[in-house]
């Protein structure tokens, strides 16, 4: 729920557009001055356009092939995207350009490009739930290719829907466009997905939704338009209390980063809309673009009966719960006021210290983690005790080949927490138990005095039917709160290290 006043548009929810959808429209983008296509333009009788242009057409009739010709000169580069998947109807578009050719028989068409469909930034799952790459899939059927000409001449785009053979649908229509380069990205994300267990078919969200002591992931993926390649900084705002946010940035010509919320181990109950940020230079002005955010349309249980309905979010929810802790919480030891918390050389090995706050048991004595950090991926998974509170990991910058920078690194793996679902209902059903036995007793002993009425007794009726009534809310409590095994994600609180060249330590 959110309040605004009468002066304030009410936000359109985006509950019907799917993940692939965040990188639609351009920012530059204006419909109103798209050419519409004139048919008939079939390969014999191709539509005449100039370049750039746009042009808003459809793949109607069934079997619709729509052509467009133009000239170009050598060593052009045109930047080509045609969006219909991401206007959210079901079409699969294909493209071709080709150069007219003159031979002995005439002019013949030669293929130059095929266009591309446009690629998800992280490898997505195969299955959903299995976690070879996340189960939200960034990209989609739509298409961006760079076309570069390499000999002056008369070209034509020939395209089609490759789900259109039998599909006669007028409003089967897409928006072509044909431009220099306009370097531009958009940002999506989602709560990190690791494997948990074996033959989980689930597919469910991942809220932001925190316990005290608790981290949790974000990876955000980038779509970078017309070959972007600049590095692109990540920042969060509107946290709520005792919340902070690390940022991983997206490194130049890399497609995904990562955000890390820590709730502290006294934050309070609270909740807030968040909003997450981009900020890139573009023709030597920063830029921003807001990330939009994944999630699934319901839960699923189980993807062999139902298929998972990905969407994207308008709007942002974090929430700190005060009803449970994190079953675990894990940080480095040099805390510091210092944005800085390590600084090492490059060539040099640097030991980060540990410190474990295990709230439950575990199943196991040890918990596997691997690291999350631009240009620590490669660090080999290790482990560390469950059962001790401390531990210690070893960096080998040499054998990373670690550049000089500043860089924000976490841990995170899985381990089997002997989980109490919201122990404080526990506390609350005492209570309210106690409440209703002061009730019960208090009453009584008005009716022992020989002076009750009729209400008293009647009275007397009702709180003994509250204390039963507790003493069974009670019991569900109990019950509830018992140790459950559940598979856990877990992250370590980020912290940063500074690497330098041997000879600009001081």
């Amino acid at each position: 729920m959110q309040e605004r006043t009468n002066e304030v548009p009410l936000a359109q929810f985006a509950a019907t557009r799917h993940v692939g959808q965040y990188s639609w429209p351009p920012y530059s983008y204006d419909p109103s001055t798209a050419t519409p296509e004139a048919e008939p333009n079939d390969p014999t009788s191709a539509q005449k356009i100039e370049l750039p242009c746009q042009i808003s057409g459809s793949f109607y009739p069934a079997a619709d092939i729509d052509c467009f010709e133009f000239q170009a000169a050598k060593g052009q580069q045109w930047w080509i995207e045609v969006a219909s998947h991401r206007l959210g109807v079901p079409t699969g578009p294909a493209g071709v350009v080709q150069r007219a050719v003159q031979n002995e028989t005439g002019t013949i068409w030669q293929d130059v490009i095929a266009l591309k469909d446009i690629a998800s930034p992280m490898k997505v799952s195969t299955n959903f739930y299995a976690y070879d790459g996340p189960p939200y899939n960034g990209g989609s059927n739509d298409l961006l290719s760079m076309l570069e000409i390499p000999e002056d001449g008369l070209y034509r785009l020939q395209m089609n829907d490759l789900f259109g053979g039998t599909q006669d649908n007028p409003t089967h229509v897409y928006q072509l466009l044909l431009r220099p380069a306009s370097f531009d990205f958009a940002l999506t994300g989602w709560v990190k997905h690791i494997e948990l267990l074996n033959g989980d078919r689930s597919a469910l969200s991942k809220p932001l939704a925190l316990r005290p002591g608790a981290t949790l992931a974000m990876e955000i993926g980038a779509f970078r338009r017309d070959g972007f390649q600049e590095p692109i900084r990540l920042e969060v705002t509107g946290l709520p209390s005792g919340v902070t946010a690390a940022t991983i940035d997206i490194p130049a010509g890399q497609t995904s980063g990562t955000v890390l919320f820590t709730a502290d181990a006294q934050a309070p109950k609270g909740h807030s809309f968040i909003s997450i940020v981009g900020t890139a230079e573009i023709g030597g002005q920063p830029i921003k673009r807001t990330c939009q955010i994944a999630s699934m349309a319901w839960p699923i249980r189980d993807h062999w009966q139902e298929f998972p309905r990905p969407r994207l979010s308008q709007v942002v929810p974090l929430s700190v719960t005060n009803g449970e802790t994190a079953t675990i919480s894990i940080q480095s030891t040099a805390e510091s006021t210092d944005a800085l918390h390590y600084k090492a050389e490059t060539n040099s090995q640097v030991t980060i210290p540990l410190k474990i706050d295990r709230r439950c048991d575990f199943s196991g004595t040890v918990l596997g983690l691997s690291t999350l950090g631009n240009g620590f991926h490669g660090n080999p998974r290790f482990e560390i005790p469950l059962q001790e509170n401390q531990a210690e990991v070893k960096l080998d910058l040499a054998k990373l080949n670690v550049a000089p920078g500043i860089y924000t690194i976490a841990f995170f793996g899985a381990a089997v927490a002997k989980y109490r679902d919201y122990p404080i209902a526990v506390t609350r059903a005492e209570e309210a138990r106690q409440k209703a036995t002061n009730r019960v007793e208090q009453l009584k002993q008005q009716v022992a005095s020989g002076i009750a009425q009729a209400p008293i007794e009647q009275d007397l009726k009702e709180a003994e039917a509250d204390l039963t009534t507790a003493e069974n809310e009670l019991k569900v409590a109990i019950a509830r709160s018992q140790p459950q095994d559940i598979a856990d994600i877990v992250v370590t609180r980020p912290f940063t290290l500074e690497v330098v060249k041997a000879e600009e330590k001081k």
